[in-house]
């Protein structure tokens, strides 16, 4: 239990800080992780989390485009990813099975589910989903850690 707890504590800031997730939503991704590992695992890669609103239309242009490598479904214009409530993890990860069912045991949503599948994306939706218009208009697009 101590190894878990030293593993989550380690989690929650990398999560936020690298990767740009809400509190709200890193506490789960964070907790799976650290589960994983506790078990003797290698933790889930992750690939992408906050998005700026202007990333989220660059990727639907490059989509449009037919450039669609790395990308498995076209991303949408409402996205819980530029609000840092979102995560796209390697499904190919052995590991990926076990943080799926703990992700889902928890309440949080599997893009696999989705009527446009995505089986990459996890989300926790929370509050009003924003378009990335509204969030530009706004003023609150974000331009954050490694993805812009």
């Amino acid at each position: 239990m101590e190894y878990y707890k030293q593993q989550y504590l380690k989690w929650i800031p990398y999560l936020q800080q690298y990767w740009g997730l809400h509190e709200s939503f890193a506490i789960y991704v964070a907790a799976a992780q650290a589960y994983i590992q506790s078990r003797g695992g290698v933790a889930v890669p992750i690939v992408s989390g906050l998005r700026s609103a202007r990333y989220q239309r660059a990727l639907q242009e490059r989509w449009d485009a037919g450039h669609r490598r790395g990308l498995v479904s076209r991303p949408a214009s409402r996205s819980w990813h530029m609000q840092g409530l979102a995560v796209d993890v390697m499904t190919n990860h052995p590991n990926f099975p076990a943080f799926r069912w703990l992700m889902l045991h928890w309440g949080n949503r599997w893009g696999g589910n989705f009527r446009s599948y995505d089986p990459v994306h996890f989300d926790r939706p929370t509050g009003e989903l924003l378009s990335i218009d509204q969030i530009i208009a706004a003023g609150q697009d974000k331009v954050y850690g490694n993805l812009g």
